[in-house]
C-alpha cells in the first residue's frame, strides 16, 4: 500500500494537472504492464532458456532505472 501512495504522490507533484485519481489509472496500468510482463516471461521459457530471458529481463531494468532516475514528468512516470 506504501509504494502505490509514493507513486500516486510522485505523478502527481511530477506531471502537471495530475489529480490523485489519475495517479491511481497510472498506478492501475503500471501494474498491469508488470502482470503482462510476468506471464510473457514464463511463456518465453517454454522455448529459450530462462537464463537468457532473466538476463534480457534484469538488462531491461537496469537500462530503464538508469533512465528514469533523472527524469521528471511524463518521462520519469512511463518508464
Amino acid at each position: 500500500m506504501a509504494v502505490a501512495t509514493w507513486f500516486i504522490n510522485y505523478a502527481i507533484e511530477t506531471r502537471p494537472g495530475t489529480d490523485a485519481s489519475l495517479g491511481s489509472k497510472l498506478l492501475a496500468g503500471a501494474q498491469a504492464g508488470f502482470t503482462v510482463g510476468r506471464f510473457a516471461g514464463v511463456i518465453l521459457m517454454r522455448f529459450i532458456r530462462p537464463r537468457i530471458i532473466f538476463m534480457v529481463f534484469l538488462g531491461a531494468v537496469i537500462i530503464f532505472l538508469a533512465a528514469a532516475t533523472g527524469a521528471r514528468h511524463n518521462a520519469g512516470i512511463g518508464k
